[in-house]
């Protein structure tokens, strides 16, 4: 036997077996640490797109095809959901009425919208098509028809609802046109005088007391001389029946009703684990149709006086007021930081997209998702995480964050949409270049709790590291980024939330 063989060494043959084991757990384990070690990157997408559903010029798998054209791998759905408007004279308001109805989800189908939707995800696997709808809550009118000054208020006043995926939810949502049988305090008065009519109707019908009477010298008897009276009011009182039972309580003929109805829509999505964003907070439209205006003044304060939306959409008619430094989002993620709000609010990129006779580009607008891997529940979660940022971009190029997180000792690292405790300073970390890899000038602005505390103005490739030393203790604060350069090109990120024992 030779010196130094296995056979002679028991230890060393049991060394070569713990070596051998080791080796084939490292084999079988190395897909999962792969999978779990997965780096998140930045992906674009496109949020509201309208097809012919509705008031689009394209149907859903020529846009799908548009979109995967441009190299965009998300995007989202939301034609309008009911695009109705009506008019009634009093009394009877629901049956003497002028309807005006063009395309929309419900007006086609819900059934084939989804089904559409599906079809184009087969047609394009390499795309993640969301289905979701633009909303109008709720419309009031004021004016006269008679007197031609009639005018109709608030119908472009408007939310995005995504991650529904059940036709029984789009069927019954909130929404102006589309209510179904409710109580009110107008309704049941009208229901109560409804019931008087129709009694004293059917008690006068029934009476058979004879009457007699002379005249000019001519005795006459009349039998059933409530009859006629008793039909008339039996009429009143079931057609007072009729048009209080579809009557809404939401109903467009007694002026503004508050944030009653947007907050109704709000809560109907949230019980029903979607997404609501407000659209366009800022955006002014007025527009005549025959004799009749259209009228719908912007509305940032509606983010101030309803809550646990998901969000808004800051480009492109939302940032003056909304998403600006100090403006209303800042005032209201600063309420969520002191506990009176339940959630954080997110904003996201909408281009609204309709046509190609529009003078923008489909993906001129995007909201840009901080993702592992790319499907439907994943960007759904990214959306009600707060893990994207809002881009508007021309079309020969575009900014791009590279990075934008939070470092804080022992390597803890957190990313937009996180909340981080920390008992020691942290670490600003960001990267912004553009798509064409081109040197120009950007101005990023770093945003704590609605104040600027440093202004970065220099070259791209730009990347800088922030040491916040003046971080309050004993409080939860947030940073966010607000990036430009030459108009349009812009950047604005959701928050990184940190607290500081």
């Amino acid at each position: 036997m030779r010196k130094g063989s296995d056979k002679s060494d028991p230890y060393k043959r049991y060394i070569k077996k713990i070596l051998g084991l080791t080796l084939i757990i490292l084999l079988l384990s190395a897909p999962v640490i792969a999978k779990g070690q997965e780096e998140l990157r930045y992906i674009p997408g496109i949020i509201h797109l309208h097809s012919k559903i509705s008031t689009g010029a394209y149907s859903i798998k020529e846009l799908a095809q548009i979109t995967q054209a441009k190299g965009i791998p998300i995007m989202v759905i939301t034609d309008h959901l009911l695009l109705r408007a009506e008019y009634g004279l009093s009394p009877f308001r629901r049956i003497i009425r002028k309807r005006v109805e063009k395309n929309s989800i419900l007006y086609s189908g819900v059934k084939d919208y989804l089904s559409e939707i599906k079809e184009a995800s087969k047609l394009y696997p390499s795309l993640t098509i969301i289905p979701g709808a633009e909303v109008t809550p709720f419309y009031f009118w004021s004016g006269d028809f008679l007197k031609n000054n009639l005018t109709l208020h608030n119908f472009h006043k408007q939310f995005l609802v995504l991650g529904l995926e059940k036709e029984k939810d789009y069927l019954k949502m909130p929404v102006a046109g589309n209510q179904c049988f409710s109580f009110s305090r107008e309704k049941f008065l009208r229901l109560l005088a409804s019931l008087i009519l129709i009694l004293l109707g059917l008690g006068m019908i029934k009476r058979k007391r004879k009457n007699k009477f002379w005249f000019r010298s001519r005795f006459f008897i009349s039998s059933y001389p409530y009859r006629k009276s008793g039909i008339v009011l039996l009429i009143l009182g079931l057609l007072f029946l009729f048009d209080s039972l579809l009557l809404s309580p939401d109903d467009p003929y007694h002026g503004e009703k508050n944030m009653q109805p947007y907050q109704n829509l709000i809560n109907y999505v949230k019980e029903r684990n979607g997404l609501s964003f407000w659209s366009a907070p800022e955006a002014k439209t007025e527009e005549k149709i025959r004799s009749i205006i259209s009228s719908t003044l912007p509305y940032p304060e509606a983010l101030l006086e309803t809550k646990d939306y998901t969000g808004f959409a800051s480009l492109y008619e939302g940032y003056r007021k909304v998403g600006g430094q100090e403006g209303i989002w800042d005032t209201v993620l600063t309420e969520y930081c002191r506990g009176e709000r339940a959630k954080p609010v997110w904003t996201i990129g909408e281009i609204d997209y309709h046509s190609p006779r529009e003078k923008k580009e489909i993906d001129e607008v995007q909201t840009v998702f901080l993702l592992s891997g790319i499907d439907k529940n994943s960007v759904i979660a990214a959306l009600g995480e707060g893990r994207c940022y809002a881009l508007r971009r021309t079309k020969e190029y575009q900014l791009m964050l590279n990075n934008f997180t939070l470092s804080l000792p022992r390597g803890k690292i957190g990313k937009i949409g996180d909340t981080l405790i920390t008992e020691t300073r942290p670490r600003i970390n960001f990267s912004v270049s553009f798509s064409d890899g081109k040197r120009r000038k950007v101005n990023v602005k770093l945003i704590r709790s609605g104040k600027i505390i440093r202004e970065f103005i220099g070259l791209t490739p730009m990347e800088r590291r922030f040491y916040d030393y003046s971080l309050p203790e004993g409080e939860k604060s947030y940073y966010r980024l607000d990036i430009e350069t030459e108009y349009p090109h812009k950047i604005l990120t959701n928050p990184i939330f940190v607290k500081r024992k």
